[in-house]
């Protein structure tokens, strides 16, 4: 199926036919959340990102990941994808995680996939100004530091929705630093964000530093190094191994 085009000179739109009231919904947030990178960390030199906001028949021709919740493109053109809706398979997923581990839910699931593309973004403009950090702890802390910096300047009431969600899912049991199931990957991503979100200031230090002097993958990761320790799993005193 062709794809509408939304024109914007930073943040042009493709979308799905049934998904273009949710497209400039979705633009209208990420134009927040680019704002909200300028006013924290200056304007210049962030990339044009293209969004797509596509149907599951159309996700499935462009993209070999599951549909349902967004993703970046961060080799090439940056790029977000994001869902027209979310799969009642999703919705089983995590909403039986929470409950599994006597978690309530802060709000719909669809809040949370769509405060997702944010994060999403803020992993495309951190990719285009050079920022790559080559592990994945690492790569999350950039997104998140980038967004939650942008929430707090340009979005306040994203900002508490997000909180609410890294809240609920930084409770998930976590036994492993590398996800193996869909439980533990929820639990990682909420504690990525959630040590963005208590120690604010320090990280948008650090991230004012890195885009400033740009240094390579090693080296962003020890300067990111102090708030690993987020991938600590439950009962573990050591810091895990590099990956």
């Amino acid at each position: 199926m062709a794809l509408a085009h939304l024109p914007h000179p930073a943040l042009p739109t493709y979308a799905s036919p049934p998904a273009l009231l949710k497209a400039r919904g979705l633009r209208d947030y990420l134009e927040r959340v680019r704002r909200g990178v300028e006013a924290a960390f200056g304007p210049g030199g962030w990339p044009r990102v293209t969004l797509y906001v596509l149907a599951e028949p159309d996700w499935r021709e462009r993209l070999p990941l599951p549909y349902g919740y967004p993703a970046a493109r961060v080799r090439g053109e940056p790029a977000v994808y994001a869902p027209r809706d979310v799969p009642e398979r999703l919705r089983f997923r995590l909403l039986g995680a929470l409950t599994e581990a006597g978690v309530p839910p802060p709000g719909p699931v669809e809040e949370l996939v769509d405060l997702a593309s944010g994060h999403e973004y803020a992993h495309a403009l951190a990719a285009g100004r050079g920022l790559l950090a080559g592990a994945r702890w690492a790569d999350e802390l950039l997104a998140n530091g980038l967004w939650t910096a942008a929430l707090a300047e340009a979005d306040p009431e994203a900002l508490e929705r997000a909180t609410a969600w890294a809240g609920a899912l930084a409770a998930l049991p976590l036994a492993h630093p590398r996800p193996v199931g869909w439980s533990e990957a929820l639990a990682l991503t909420g504690r990525a964000l959630a040590v963005c979100l208590e120690e604010p200031e320090p990280c948008r230090r650090v991230l004012a530093r890195a885009l400033r002097q740009r240094p390579r993958p090693a080296e962003l990761r020890a300067m990111l190094g102090p708030w690993r320790r987020y991938t600590r799993p439950e009962g573990s005193r050591e810091t895990p191994s590099n990956g």
